[in-house]
């Protein structure tokens, strides 16, 4: 990608990270930024001066901070209901897990 691209993904990502800070009130390190976004702190320096950006792993990561992300590095935005699933699965019981799956790949199959 090209620095424009590089230059607007850093911008957003700025401009997320003081929205952070104002909205909690205090500053942030990059360190506990990164921590918030579970991405490493060399990474997200590297993002933040618009030297890199973001792979789809850790885009997905970020999009914490908006949906928009996708667009900025030209990645499809996912399938709402497909996130909202991931986002509960971790609370979900083992034999429920195994429920979901076998009703989906019914579904899938057509029946």
């Amino acid at each position: 990608m090209g620095k424009v691209m590089n230059g607007k993904i850093s911008k957003w990502l700025n401009d997320k990270f003081l929205d952070l800070q104002k909205k909690s009130g205090k500053r942030w390190t990059v360190t506990e930024f990164s921590e918030y976004l579970d991405c490493p702190q060399p990474q997200v320096s590297r993002w933040l001066m618009g030297k890199a950006i973001p792979n789809a792993t850790y885009v997905d990561r970020i999009a914490k901070l908006g949906d928009d992300i996708y667009d900025l590095v030209g990645l499809p935005r996912p399938d709402p209901a497909l996130q909202r699933i991931k986002s509960l699965w971790s609370s979900v019981k083992e034999e429920s897990k195994a429920y979901i799956v076998r009703v989906v790949e019914k579904a899938a199959k057509g029946d």
